[in-house]
């Protein structure tokens, strides 16, 4: 009887006589959140609680001994959900009394994870990403597990979720409203922090311009290729021939760098960008130790970290309608440049490489899906089923198995990220 009504509510859009339209679409989601919602906690029925048990051992059933390499760490992966529960019956009668005792019990279940990647993955938390342990163990079968318990609809998939604060990050470093990189938001950006903000206060203050400050500027041109070093050599010199007596007016200044600010917008040649780019630079830097007002110190900081942010990101917006950032990208734009790569290499990227270094560690999605862990993914519902399932006839039975599918997944999503935050918690000192 438990085992028939499970089956009914995992069911209800399709068998409640009102399947293909809105109503019943409505009904079925409604009774999958209600039902998602009862599984975050605990199973309140006999058919909850042999689920539970049958993905304890749900490594046998899938024959999970004979993958390789990873096999010995994935058969732990499946006891996060039982003994995550079974901590969570026998704790306190508060909830939260009950998560704590489940985290630190499923967190035991598996592997340690070295010092780096768990403090990245405490900085990822910090930051709002929920990740479950499969992201934080690594490895490709140790993913695909993950992948296929979060591609169960309505199952608490975190991967919405991420995509979101990742794409969020970004804007918030670069300085761009309203949590996503849509190009409207960005072009507002870049008016606001190069023409507004890094234009007004240039045009405040006068910047001297000695001989070697002037040689110091052509010096972007050595080494480059004579069509960059033209375009750098007119640059300096058009702040030679605009000086007077040894120093720059800060209306010619913002009219200069706002023409090197458009002209590196709008090349394509990444030699060029970067050559402008630390033209810029060092004119900045310049003007910035000509700064007599501390609060325009700290606005003009500010602007020119948001602004610098946005010239990294701005290629990834352009290939983005929609405004998100594919988190496996970031890293490759920071890498676009030779100052990018160098800044990366000694872990001088900031905050932005950072979050580059979580997407890429954490967050990446499986190169192919026509590989083995692929099908591997693809087939974890059917061996979920199959535990519930087994023993029942026809339609029921499967029925039972589409339920038992979905409840897996949906303990594994919910419970998943508080089971992580146990595994990468810092040792006691």
């Amino acid at each position: 009887m438990a085992r028939a009504r499970f089956a009914t509510c995992a069911t209800y859009g399709i068998t409640g006589g009102k399947y293909g339209t809105q109503q019943g679409v409505q009904e079925g989601e409604k009774a999958g959140v209600e039902l998602a919602n009862k599984l975050t906690y605990q199973p309140r029925t006999q058919t909850g609680k042999s689920t539970v048990e049958g993905i304890g051992n749900v490594a046998e059933a899938s024959r999970l001994q004979g993958l390789p390499v990873e096999g010995a760490m994935l058969n732990r992966i499946p006891e996060v959900p039982g003994a995550a529960l079974r901590a969570g019956e026998g704790a306190a009668a508060t909830v939260g009394k009950g998560a704590k005792a489940a985290g630190n019990v499923a967190a035991k279940a598996l592997p340690a994870v070295d010092p780096e990647t768990a403090q990245l993955a405490r900085d990822a938390h910090n930051m709002g990403f929920r990740l479950t342990p499969d992201q934080v163990i690594g490895g490709k079968y140790a993913k695909a597990l993950g992948e296929g318990a979060a591609s169960v609809p309505l199952s608490g998939s975190n991967l919405k979720h991420n995509r979101e604060v990742f794409t969020q990050n970004v804007a918030n470093l670069a300085g761009v409203d309203g949590g996503k990189m849509t190009r409207k938001a960005v072009d507002a950006a870049y008016n606001k922090w190069g023409k507004q903000e890094i234009g007004g206060i240039n045009a405040k203050y006068d910047v001297p311009m000695d001989k070697a400050a002037l040689q110091a500027l052509r010096s972007n041109a050595a080494g480059e290729l004579p069509e960059v070093a033209s375009v750098v050599n007119h640059y300096a010199d058009l702040v030679r021939k605009q000086s007077v007596n040894g120093v720059l007016p800060g209306k010619t200044f913002r009219k200069i760098n706002t023409d090197i600010g458009t002209r590196l917008r709008t090349t394509s040649n990444g030699d060029l960008k970067n050559a402008l780019g630390n033209l810029q630079e060092d004119l900045l830097d310049r003007q910035r130790a000509a700064i007599t007002d501390p609060a325009d110190q700290v606005r003009l900081d500010t602007a020119r970290r948001h602004y610098a942010i946005l010239k990294t990101v701005e290629p990834l917006a352009a290939k983005s309608p929609t405004g998100e950032i594919p988190p496996a990208a970031l890293l490759g734009a920071l890498n676009a440049t030779k100052a990018g790569k160098a800044r990366v290499a000694r872990g001088a990227a900031g905050d932005l490489g950072k979050l580059a270094d979580i997407g890429q560690r954490f967050l990446k999605e499986q190169p192919s899906s026509g590989t083995a862990e692929r099908r591997f993914a693809q087939g974890i519902p059917a061996a979920l089923g199959g535990l519930a399932g087994a023993g029942a006839a026809g339609a029921p039975g499967a029925l039972a198995g589409l339920g038992a599918a979905y409840t897996g997944a949906n303990i594994y999503n919910r419970l998943g990220p508080a089971i992580t935050e146990r595994m990468i918690a810092p040792p006691p000192r």
